[in-house]
């Protein structure tokens, strides 16, 4: 950065006769320190700040910065990027990457010189598809780096069917437990052979050293985050065969010629003194030329930022300066970002550098493959990604790399390869498949789907298509005719309140909406200080009309204060006052809020940035209750932590805000989003819905709460076939993804919505507009929480009808005899072809029953006339018989399978009538014609009496003829 404004300086085509000077801070890589280091560099309060906090430190200048380089990862620029939206002062970081940076509506003054993740996310996804690796899983570090890019990943891989086995946060300083849950997830997945890491270094490491510990050896696809170290690390063996992302970076000879020079300078910075310093005493030389004197490094990526700067300034001072001397427009830092969105110049490897409408560039990446050369591992470029290649974004060397354990890049998916006859079906572990043979009677349809033949088809040996089977005949001459969703769900959430103490140090002025000004204040001896949103935030913040739910809340603080003020047990003698202002549920202003409330400059501040208002006083807040969001509780949680101050949220649920480690000072009195994720999941399992679309909202409570819905439904075998973020702003475009999504989907039934109101109000508003006729179960989190009901159908029976008796003779003229296919339930290569009898022969039937019905009654009548009592009995028997084979032919008869089982039933049936009628009437008889004499016979009869028609002695005499 020093080279590129020694180099600026010396030129007179850019700012001549002005020169640049620099202010350069060590943030020391944390979030709290970047905060509190933009904020003293950049605010009018800010040297005041300084001096308070480093007493032995001095400022050497009294300008006004213009513009920040830095700082270096992404999880720190975000809150560089808030300051400096808030100052208006633009940031430029050389190698902050993470896409959550892109958005311009809450980083408008955030610009980078280093391309977004997007694109070596889509250098990734290009590797897995050049080597077919279809599954595979996802390790990255949790912040947003790693977040944000995991996100990204798992969007892309799904829109090119790779699937992703499983994904894993790891945090920087993880446990043993952690590690040894890496290697267990890693052994349980044994089909995965290539894995992607996108994290910090200290994350990656971690990670590479949980695989070091299993036995089998993976392909490790790393991001740029990992760094280039890792063979001198000692991850040379285990990262053997891995490819790695490197940003393209062209370095000059004149870097580096002014980096050999640096020793022998004078006027070097005192951390460069302490670094050469320590090179020498570890290696204990004097002499510089033999030294290990450490190189340039992303040089490429600073210098253009430092250009950047330099000819927007340029820019600026020739538009609106006089005779091109210095005037106040080069320090307002809205003029000078519009010129920096318009700088265009050439980098050193020749290509014109310019920034998009994001504040984004474009770059390429190199492809690194870990070998293993003379004995020593290292990684050499074996080809480049080229987004503005249209043709071939990758292009490869690929036999010059190295792959293990074979010489030949490895097989990394999930797929049994079937036989014919089967389709692939998937298994319990996620985007696994194996082979499940089809029916016989079924044949195979683009290997994944068994289709039935028609009933008198059946499929060809190779079961691929189906022919018409063979008919077999079966001839009869008698037959008879014969011939059942649920679902509801809901969900619920809590809200509580608490009030807490915080504090911050540091001023800053802004330009910020008229009704964050606003202050509704009480004096007391202690003041806490309260973030609520009195007023909806639509396009703008603060532009919407008063929240009403939110001002309740504002009167429940003001009542419990009050009510602490008259107890004698608590806070004795001391009064309790509040400043309670008006965040309009924005991230810019509450951090502004938060840091004029709690900084010994903010009164300063206030005044500056609203002079039509009154704080109602000059005293320090104690603590701060609120805000109300999980968004804007990561800024202002940080600004607390810089200070050594608690403070509670109310309704801030993201797990993020758990992390003690960057949040130390945050309580909050709402329990954490993991609980109600385990209530989602909970009623999941219980209607045991495995086929799922997930919405979530682009922010700190969706994007966290999102993934670990995912991480928990992943362990559970809960397919979350759909994952869709969804912005806070959302366009018509977002509406009719949402849309798309559910179309593509059609088996989807329940809709998880993990999302504040505007996201879900997107998701509710694609399915009324495209699939009204569908209908979904929704499952709410508290960010909108609203249930869907499932309107539940019915069948109405039909009712059958009959014939008359009087048509059964001209039944059989219209109704003949024809052969059908009988379809078993089991089927067989062959068909059974049988004779089926028309309507006539129903009603013949019915008819004959009739008559045997008819027959029955009279012979029980017929029992009690003496003179016919030899010929009742036998007709009764018979007929009786009868009418018993019938009620049990019938019903055997109707439920056969098999036509030569209706034969078998319908011959019984017709030959035991036939036998019963021949024993019961006809036999008696012709024994009595031809084989009885007359001496043989007897006629019974019944003696009766006149009076009482009863049996003489109950006998019976015989008479003579």
């Amino acid at each position: 950065m020093v080279y590129a404004i020694e180099t600026i300086n010396n030129r007179n085509d850019i700012l001549p006769n002005v020169s640049i000077g620099f202010d350069i801070r060590n943030n020391c890589v944390k979030e709290d320190l970047t905060l509190w280091t933009m904020m003293s560099m950049t605010t009018p309060g800010g040297q005041l700040d300084y001096q308070e906090a480093c007493p032995g430190y001095e400022i050497h200048h009294l300008g006004k910065i213009i513009g920040v380089i830095g700082p270096s990862t992404s999880s720190t620029s975000v809150f560089a990027a808030k300051v400096g939206g808030v100052t208006q002062v633009p940031v430029i970081s050389y190698i902050a990457t993470s896409d959550e940076l892109s958005d311009s509506e809450r980083f408008p003054y955030f610009l980078r010189t280093v391309p977004p993740d997007k694109f070596q996310v889509g250098a990734i996804v290009d590797l897995l598809l050049n080597f077919d690796w279809k599954y595979v899983a996802l390790f990255y570090s949790i912040d947003t780096y790693g977040i944000h890019g995991a996100r990204n990943i798992q969007t892309l891989a799904e829109a090119h069917d790779i699937c992703i086995a499983f994904t894993v946060p790891v945090a920087s300083f993880p446990t043993s437990t952690e590690l040894e849950d890496i290697a267990t997830k890693l052994k349980e997945y044994h089909k995965v052979n290539a894995i992607v890491i996108f994290g910090s270094r200290r994350s990656s490491y971690a990670v590479l050293k949980a695989i070091s510990t299993i036995s089998r050896h993976l392909t490790v696809i790393g991001g740029d985050g990992i760094g280039i170290n890792m063979a001198t690390d000692g991850f040379g063996p285990v990262t053997h065969g891995g490819i790695f992302i490197r940003l393209f970076n062209p370095g000059e000879e004149q870097t580096r010629t002014y980096f050999e020079s640096l020793p022998y300078k004078q006027n070097t910075s005192q951390w460069y003194k302490d670094l050469l310093q320590g090179i020498a005493l570890d290696n204990e030389c004097t002499d510089w030329s033999n030294c290990p004197i450490p190189g340039p490094h992303l040089e490429t990526l600073i210098q253009n930022a430092v250009y950047a700067l330099a000819y927007a300034a340029d820019s600026v001072m020739r538009t609106y300066c006089l005779h091109g001397t210095l005037c106040n427009e080069i320090y307002n830092g809205t003029i000078l970002l519009q010129h920096l969105l318009n700088v265009s110049f050439q980098r050193n490897d020749e290509s014109e550098f310019y920034f998009d409408g994001n504040g984004d560039t474009a770059g390429k990446y190199v492809i690194r493959n870990m070998q293993l050369l003379d004995g020593k591992y290292q990684l050499v470029d074996v080809g480049i990604w080229d987004p503005h290649n249209s043709d071939a974004r990758l292009s490869l060397h690929e036999h010059e790399m190295q792959w293990q354990p074979e010489d030949q890049p490895p097989r990394s998916e999930c797929v049994e390869y079937c036989k014919l006859g089967y389709i692939s079906i998937p298994l319990k572990q996620k985007c696994c498949f194996g082979c499940q043979r089809c029916p016989a009677h079924a044949f195979v349809a683009n290997g994944t789907e068994c289709i039935e033949c028609l009933q008198t088809e059946w499929p060809d040996k190779d079961a691929s298509r189906s022919h018409d089977r063979y008919s077999k005949w079966v001839i009869l001459h008698e037959t008879s005719c014969v011939t059942a969703t649920f679902s509801a769900t809901m969900a619920k959430a809590v809200l509580n309140l608490a009030v807490c103490l915080s504090a911050f140090l540091v001023p800053i002025s802004s330009t910020i909406p008229e009704r964050a000004c606003e202050v509704h204040y009480s004096p007391g001896r202690v003041v806490l200080g309260g973030l609520f949103p009195a007023y909806f935030t639509d396009i703008t913040p603060c532009d919407g009309k008063l929240w009403g739910s939110y001002i309740s809340m504002m009167e429940i603080m003001i009542y419990s204060i009050h009510l602490i003020n008259q107890r004698d047990d608590l806070l004795s003698n001391i009064s309790l006052g509040y400043e309670i202002r008006n965040n309009c549920n924005d991230e810019d202003v509450s951090l502004w809020s938060m840091i004029t409330m709690t900084s010994p400059s903010g009164n300063v501040d206030y005044k500056q940035a609203c002079p039509n208002y009154d704080r109602g006083h000059d005293g320090d807040i104690l603590g701060v209750i609120g805000p109300s969001t999980s968004a804007t509780s990561l800024f202002v949680a940080k600004a607390a932590s810089i200070y050594q101050v608690p403070m509670i949220s109310y309704l801030a649920t993201s797990d993020e805000l758990s992390d003690s480690h960057r949040f130390p000072y945050f309580l909050r009195s709402v329990s954490p989003d993991k609980f109600q994720v385990g209530a989602i999941i909970d009623i999941l399992m219980y209607f045991n819905w495995k086929y799922i679309a997930l919405f979530y909202s682009v922010d700190s409570y969706g994007v966290n709460g999102a993934r670990q819905l995912r991480s928990i439904a992943q362990n559970l075998d809960i397919c979350i076939t759909i994952n869709l973020p969804v912005p806070s702003l959302p366009s018509e475009a977002d509406l009719q993804d949402v849309a798309d999504k559910l179309h593509e989907n059609d088996k989807i039934n329940v809709i998880v919505i993990f999302a504040l109101r505007r996201p879900a109000n997107t998701v509710l508003r694609a399915v009324q507009e495209f699939h009204s006729g569908r209908k979904f179960t929704f499952i709410g989190s508290d960010g909108w929480g609203e249930p869907a009901e499932l309107q539940l159908g019915g069948f109405n029976g039909v009712a059958n009808g009959g014939l008359f008796i009087i048509i059964a003779c001209f039944s059989a003229l219209f109704a003949p005899t024809k052969p059908e296919y009988l379809f078993p339930a089991q089927r067989k290569p062959y068909l059974e072809v049988f004779c089926k009898f028309g309507y006539g022969f129903l009603a013949s039937c019915v008819y004959n029953l009739i008559l045997i019905i008819a027959c029955c009654y009279f012979a029980l009548r017929a029992r009690k006339v003496p003179s016919n009592y030899n010929e009742s009995k036998f007709i009764a028997i018979s007929v009786y018989s009868t009418l018993i084979v019938c009620m049990a032919a019938v019903p055997v008869y109707s439920t056969a399978v098999a036509v030569l089982q209706k034969v078998a039933t319908l011959c019984m049936a017709l030959l035991l009538n036939a036998y019963l009628t021949l024993v019961c009437i006809y036999l008696p008889k012709l024994y009595a014609i031809h084989f009885a004499g007359e001496d043989d016979l007897t006629i019974v009869t019944w003696r009766t009496n006149t009076v009482s028609n009863s049996l003489t002695n109950n006998q019976v005499q015989p008479v003579n003829n």
